[in-house]
């Protein structure tokens, strides 16, 4: 079977026996010698002693001397690329809880319920709810509980399993999606906001936090004041791991034991998040898997070294280190607290933020639970079973019974004396398929191979374009930092009334899909009036899932239509209004080129208004559009003459092209990403 670039093997057609193996049934702690279990169509049918089974007509896995238990839950990732599979099956994982939801993930997880790909199993938490979110795919704005209450109910209609909030929202709002979300009977789930105590938020209808951000508010000793500064500033840093009061955390603790409340601790990420790249990479915890990051990841996490964000230099990022450092152990008795107050526990990762690589996190995440004071059966517990009552699926999965779906691995030694047994894993059967070990390295080998380009030409432009003659194409390599991770080809021609056809074909490497949206391949179409404003724009979208694409219309009544496919199907249309619009750079990366020839006429006035148009969102934008100020040194003075700026007033993004002296793109820089023209 032909995966995302990864060839899996077919699902199981008849009955498979593991015979003689020991079970781990995560129902207790407990452990049956020498019994076998078979599996016919994705489910447990049978389980007991060897010696009464009966195992004629399925074919057999000896399990001798191996440990057979549920397979592994990790309830915090974040899932785009496509060699994320690979990661995750090979290290046990076999669901996940996608914590950024968008159609692209409600078409993965239909293909993996379909038997099309072997897993994991994907739960996916709505997109992220946010009063002033960055304008990603992933995040929705709601500044006020109306429109809280409208956009959670909109969610909740698409399909998304759990609602996710963030750090901004007030609690009148948190209450409003709190509201909403319960009358379709999900979960909110999320960090708890900024101005809002745990306490509040549990009141308002959350019922499951992350990363453990901000549960030390109203939670200090006597004395001890809390900067009202992000929670990773040096002075609140120091005040959280001096200052939090203990007693205050066990009777919030005990308070989430009894409303049933969770936590989803993400130490391993949080433990990661202050190292430098260079001590990061020597960790030896990373050195083994580091071949698994792709180079375009690898480049993103050196651009967010916070060793880099210390202009006082590396005396002040060690400060911050050590405070991070403290804190965290601060943290890791906040989860030892939780346990014995019998707060609820997960098993979260945070793939792929810096220095977690997916599915081998699971691992450490669990030592880690363990360190907390957990015995491995409890951590375990919280990657199994009690992942799935979380889930509200007790009665499918997470302990090994029969008639519970088999979703199993299997291990050369026992994880409830040693954790670390799990990591020797010789095979997982997931969503009806056997994957044996050799199977799995496979896999990996192949998933390191994803990391490149595809190929990013496309069709020249069709018969529509008539007489419209060639005027400018080109090739541009897309850069991050040091590392290439996307091309751009385009072709721009000119009809005789002046029109404008502009294509544009873009591919990404897979490890910057995370920045993109999961997408792989951007194919763009514009038909442009004379004064660059749209009168068509068609954009396809294309991910290892499937394929989004838009198409924007500027119709006889001079109004602006927007129709759009999800890759799962969903259709949608929306009016953006009759004011004329130009392509935003990032749905028309090229079209700025022209402006070299009419800056006069671009370069003051009033901002220009344009369409953003993304992964489903489309957005009207101001740009500002100038020329940089021209400095004082006549040295440069000349190049910059030769630039354009465009800064885009929803984010504050800022392009800057920069032009040779014929009037050709020689770069073009927005934020660390950059474009240079590939030489023919």
């Amino acid at each position: 079977m032909v995966g995302p670039g990864l060839t899996f093997p077919g699902r199981l057609t008849a009955p498979i026996a593991i015979t003689n193996v020991a079970v781990v049934p995560m129902d207790e702690r407990r452990v049956l010698h020498d019994h076998t279990v078979v599996i016919n169509d994705g489910s447990i049918t049978a389980i007991g002693p060897s010696a009464a089974m009966d195992t004629a007509g399925t074919s057999t896995v000896d399990g001798s001397g191996m440990y057979l238990l549920p397979g592994l839950a990790d309830m915090h990732v974040h899932y785009w690329t496509p060699g994320d599979p690979a990661l995750f099956l090979a290290n046990g994982v076999t669901l996940v809880r996608n914590m950024a939801g968008a159609p692209f993930h409600l078409e993965l997880q239909r293909q993996i319920q379909d038997g099309e790909l072997p897993g994991p199993h994907i739960v996916t938490t709505s997109p992220i709810i946010d009063r002033a979110p960055p304008p990603l795919p992933t995040w929705r704005a709601a500044d006020e509980p109306g429109v809280a209450r409208c956009l959670t109910g909109e969610l909740a209609a698409r399909g998304y399993q759990q609602i996710k909030v963030l750090n901004s929202l007030s609690l009148e709002t948190l209450r409003a999606v709190c509201d909403e979300a319960s009358l379709a009977g999900l979960r909110v789930t999320g960090h708890c906001p900024d101005g809002v105590t745990f306490e509040q938020a549990i009141e308002a209808g959350m019922s499951s936090f992350e990363h453990l951000t901000g549960i030390w508010k109203c939670h200090m000793r006597k004395g001890i004041e809390l900067p009202d500064l992000s929670h990773l500033a040096l002075e609140v840093l120091e005040a959280v791991a001096d200052g939090t009061d203990e007693d205050a955390i066990r009777r919030l603790a005990h308070d989430m034991a009894v409303r049933d409340v969770w936590n989803c601790p993400t130490l391993v990420a949080l433990k990661s998040i202050y190292e430098s790249q260079d001590e990061g990479l020597a960790h030896p915890r990373l050195r083994p898997i580091a071949r698994h990051v792709p180079q375009a990841a690898m480049s993103m996490w050196a651009l967010l070294d916070p060793s880099s964000r210390f202009p006082d230099g590396l005396p002040a990022y060690r400060l911050w280190r050590d405070a991070m450092r403290h804190r965290n152990e601060v943290l890791m008795r906040i989860v030892g607290i939780l346990h014995e107050e019998g707060a609820p526990l997960l098993v979260g990762t945070d793939t792929s933020v810096r220095l977690v690589v997916q599915g081998f996190s699971i691992h450490e995440e669990l030592s880690h639970l363990v360190e907390a004071g957990l015995t491995p059966y409890e951590a375990l517990r919280c990657a199994t079973s009690e992942a799935a009552r979380f889930l509200g699926q007790s009665g499918e999965w997470g302990t090994a019974a029969v008639g519970k779906r088999a979703d199993l691995v299997l291990v050369r030694g026992n994880p409830l004396t040693k954790i670390e047994s799990l990591q020797d894993l010789e095979a997982i059967f997931v969503n009806g398929f056997h994957l044996t070990r050799h199977d799995l390295d496979r896999l990996l080998k192949q998933q390191a191979g994803l990391d490149q380009l595809g190929d990013p030409s496309g069709p020249i432009l069709s018969g529509t374009a008539g007489s419209a003659r060639a005027t400018y194409e080109g090739t541009w390599s897309e850069r991050q930092g040091a590392s290439e991770v996307g091309r751009l080809v385009f072709s721009h021609r000119i009809s005789p009334s002046g029109e404008w056809l502009i294509e544009e074909h873009r591919v990404y490497e897979q490890g910057s899909i995370f920045d993109v949206g999961g997408v792989q391949r951007h194919s763009i179409k514009l038909r442009l009036k004379s004064d660059l404003t749209i009168r068509e724009a068609r954009l396809r979208e294309e991910s290892w899932v499937g394929e989004a694409s838009s198409v924007l219309t500027l119709t006889h009544d001079g109004v602006y239509q927007l129709r759009r496919i999800d890759e799962d199907g969903h259709e949608t249309e929306e009016d953006l209004g009759s004011r004329p619009l130009l392509p935003d750079p990032t749905l028309g990366n090229s079209v700025y080129t022209l402006l070299a020839n009419h800056i006069s006429e671009w370069g003051s006035g009033e901002d220009k208004l344009a369409c953003r148009l993304s992964r489903g969102q489309a957005v009207v934008v101001a740009l500002s559009i100038g020329r940089p100020e021209v400095p004082t040194s006549p040295s440069v003075a000349g190049s910059l003459n030769r630039q354009i700026f465009i800064r885009r007033d929803d984010d504050s993004t800022e392009w800057t092209y920069t032009f040779s002296r014929d009037k050709r793109v020689t770069r073009v820089a927005c934020g660390s990403r950059t474009f240079v023209p590939v030489e023919a």
